[in-house]
Parts: structure tokens; sequence; C-alpha cells
């Protein structure tokens, strides 16, 4: 009679106990849980900084800028133009970066020399307003392409700066679709680029190595 009495106690405490303890769904719903540390919030945090200034920074600068937009044919008039626009911008100092401190005035647009990394960043971001909203001076097929390749490439900086937290599905839209939509788009700028020329008869160019290259197969040798 002890024993049935001490197993249906058993019993009521245990279910009990189960009726009052939820089971835990954060191992279900882990991905889309946000934990933000106290301080700087990464969204890489065992990426050394220097290492998303060039693999990130200097490398849209240099794909976007300098092999892509310096691709396009653009006579003098269009060149000293966009530098005129970009001049101008920087006179009126409405633009600043995070820190509140304006962009640097001397930045150039067809050329790397004497620019840092923040300047490289800055000319990303003052592209779209020297182009304009319609990008009325570039060719007419390739403003959607430019338009949409800076767009991304701001979107990568942004969210790579951490100023705030992303989930899982806002790192996919921006990392993962964002860098097939930038370089595609560049793809595109380039093939358009391609065709024009071998319609107008134009040499296309062709990679020339550098002395450093030609030493480099000697020495393998």
């Amino acid at each position: 009679m002890l024993t049935d009495v001490c197993t249906c106690v058993t019993f009521s405490i245990s279910s009990y106990v189960r009726a009052r303890i939820h089971t835990c769904v954060l191992v279900c719903t882990g991905q889309q849980v946000l934990v933000r540390i106290p301080g700087w919030d990464e969204v890489f945090p065992s990426v050394d900084y220097r290492d998303t200034m060039h693999a990130l920074k200097i490398f849209l600068h240099r794909v976007i800028v300098l092999e892509t937009l310096c691709y396009i044919h653009l006579d003098t008039a269009q060149k000293r133009l966009m530098l005129n626009r970009l001049s101008r911008i920087g006179e009126r100092h409405g633009f600043r970066d995070r820190h509140g401190t304006s962009y640097r005035n001397k930045i150039q647009i067809f050329k790397e020399a004497n620019m840092s990394a923040k300047d490289k960043v800055a000319l990303l971001f003052l592209l779209p307003h020297v182009f304009g909203h319609k990008a009325e001076i570039l060719p007419q097929s390739m403003r959607g392409p430019m338009l949409t390749a800076l767009a991304y490439a701001q979107l990568l900086i942004i969210a790579s700066s951490g100023q705030r937290r992303y989930n899982t599905h806002e790192l996919k839209t921006i990392f993962d679709r964002g860098y097939i939509q930038l370089f595609g788009a560049l793809q595109a700028i380039r093939t358009l680029e391609k065709h024009r020329r071998l319609a107008n008869g134009d040499a296309c160019s062709r990679f020339r190595p550098q002395t450093r290259y030609v030493l480099a197969r000697v020495l393998a040798f």
C-alpha cells in the first residue's frame, strides 16, 4: 500500500514539473536570434580590419572605378565634367562619414595616387551624386548596371562597418546575393563596352605581362 502511494505521488510530481517547464525553442530558432556583445558590434569578429580594408574596400574601388569605369569610353569633356562635379561636391562639405567628418576634397576619380582607403570608400559613396540620379553622363546601356554596382558596393561597406545588427536573411541578401548582383553588373558593363569597341573596329586590350611576372616565370624555371 505504501509503495502504491509513493508511486502515485512521484507520478503527480513529475506531471506537475513537465506542465510547468516548457521546452526550449532556442535550438529551433537559433538562426533568427540576434546576440549583441557590449561594445563594438562586428559582423565578422574574427576578421582583422586590415583584411576588411584590402579584401573589401580597396578591392571594390579597384574593380568598380579602376577596372570598369576607366574601361568605359569617355571623352575628355565628360571626364572634366565628372571631376568638376566631384570638386563642387567637396567644396560644399555636405557629405560626412559616420564620425561626422566631411570628406576630403582632394579625391580623384580616374587615378588612385595619394588616395587612402578612406578616400576610396568616400568616392564609392560620392560617385552616384557625380553621375546624377539618371547617370546621363554614361552611355545609356551602362547607366543601370553602374548604379546597381555602386548600390550593392555601398550595402557591403555599410554592413561590414558594425553600425547595426543583421539577421541571417539580411546577411544572405547583402553578401551572398549582393556579390552576384555586383559582379553581374560589372560584367555586363565590360561586355557592352567590348561589343562597342568591336563594332567600331577598335582593338581590344590584351593582358601585357609586367616585369615582375616575367621575372617570376624565369625564376620558377
